[in-house]
């Protein structure tokens, strides 16, 4: 025991010797490159044209956040995120706990529709409701029977197994949260936090906000990590936001694809609920139609079927967060409101990146060459700012700048913060 403890001691001191070496190496050839690059720096003349803190500033800006992600002047703000991510892998966060319970035949059903997604097989039929998962989920000791399948476009999604989006649909009257159908997804596929505080604004300006939420996801007891859960577009949605249940239109993004030049107005709209809708209030659905195609072909003007005042309190919420990706055309959802007969904004994925320097607003619309971040989306957007006759829609225009001076305001932002901030 004694011979094994000193050969473990002088391991130790060989090792350190060796460390302590390196460490003194590493300082010197570092130590040696920085007074090259002063002596340059000084000796050249670049001191006079660029002063020591404005170059600084610029290789931060030009370089490091461009290239590495990183910025030496939000030094305390990354050290206090890494401090928070040790912390959580101490200290267990207080969310709630959800758990799919999945057989192993269902669980085959789900990977094959992943590896459809993924490219990896040819046919799998996926959007048959017959061929959705069916799985049980408890939560706060309650049990729901559930049929699931892999949702998303883009490939974080579902390009991790273990980090795979779902979109899932309770069976029978329970309700998960007052929920009938939602999704479930990582928080990075709407950018953490802020799709969370989109919705929140919305609902602060009492326009038509999905419930979003976070908890910790398990599969057959297996911990996933912290998902975030997302409304579906359903008569609860519509209920919960008090109003009356009417239909939801989006764009048939299958036919609709942007990424192929189509957008609007050629775009074609799609139904929420299809079937319920046109079995039981097909009038209604074919004069909705009839009210979304006509304003397509500037055969209507929007003010007529669109609740303006509602549509400028959303546009200036997009302003606000520069989520501009949540005000395209295939990304808004419209309720229309049975009551009022015109349609209502319903916010949905604005994809809010933080501190993306996109200078795009509304009004840039109006100049093609100004019309950057949203300019294949033009025409959609110049449907509330212009007339069918090339005139500005003052109407629209008012309402817009009344919204805009109202949330950007201190009383509003301090309001939100002070109410959320927890």
């Amino acid at each position: 025991m004694i011979l094994k403890k000193k050969n473990l001691d002088f391991s130790l001191k060989k090792y350190k010797k060796y460390l302590t070496n390196l460490i003194l190496i590493i300082g010197l050839v570092t130590s040696v490159f920085i007074f090259i690059i002063l002596t340059y720096y000084y000796s050249s003349g670049l001191s006079k044209r660029y002063p020591f803190f404005s170059l600084i500033k610029e290789i931060d800006r030009v370089i490091l956040q461009k290239y590495v992600g990183f910025s030496l002047y939000e030094i305390d703000d990354y050290l206090k995120t890494k401090f928070n991510l040790v912390k959580h892998f101490v200290v267990k966060n207080n969310l709630e706990n959800l758990n799919l319970i999945i057989d192993q035949e269902n669980l085959y059903n789900l990977e094959m529709q992943r590896q459809k997604k993924l490219g990896n097989i040819k046919y799998y039929e996926t959007n048959s409701d017959n061929n959705m998962a069916r799985a049980k989920m408890t939560f706060n000791d309650e049990i729901f029977k559930i049929k699931l399948r892999v949702k998303g476009d883009r490939l974080i999604h579902w390009y991790n197994k273990n980090e795979t989006s779902y979109k899932i649909d309770i069976i029978g009257d329970n309700r998960f949260m007052g929920l009938e159908e939602f999704s479930i997804q990582k928080p990075i596929t709407r950018n953490y936090i802020y799709e969370y505080i989109f919705h929140k604004l919305l609902e602060k300006q009492n326009l038509i906000s999905l419930k979003y939420s976070f908890v910790n996801l398990k599969i057959n007891n297996s911990e996933k990590g912290i998902f975030a859960i997302e409304e579906g577009f359903s008569k609860e949605l519509i209920e919960r936001n008090k109003r009356r249940n009417g239909p939801i239109f989006g764009i048939d993004e299958v036919i609709s694809d942007s990424s192929k030049g189509i957008v609007y107005p050629s775009v074609l709209y799609d139904l929420y609920s299809s079937n319920y809708w046109l079995s039981n209030y097909p009038k209604l659905i074919e004069n909705a139609f009839i009210k979304l195609n006509s304003l397509k072909e500037k055969k209507i003007e929007v003010s007529e079927i669109f609740d303006l005042k509602k549509w400028a309190k959303y546009f200036a919420i997009i302003e606000l967060t520069n989520g501009w990706h949540g005000a395209l055309s295939k990304s808004v959802k419209l309720y229309y409101n049975t009551v009022t007969g015109k349609f209502e904004p319903i916010g949905f994925d604005a994809h809010i990146i933080p501190n993306y320097e996109n200078k795009f607003i509304l009004l840039d619309s109006l100049n093609e060459k100004n019309c950057i971040a949203g300019c294949h989306d033009r025409k959609w957007f110049l449907t509330f700012i212009l007339k069918n006759d090339g005139s500005l829609n003052k109407k629209f225009l008012d309402l817009y700048i009344q919204e805009l001076n109202k949330v950007t305001s201190d009383i509003y932002i301090n309001e939100f913060f002070k109410e959320y901030e927890k």
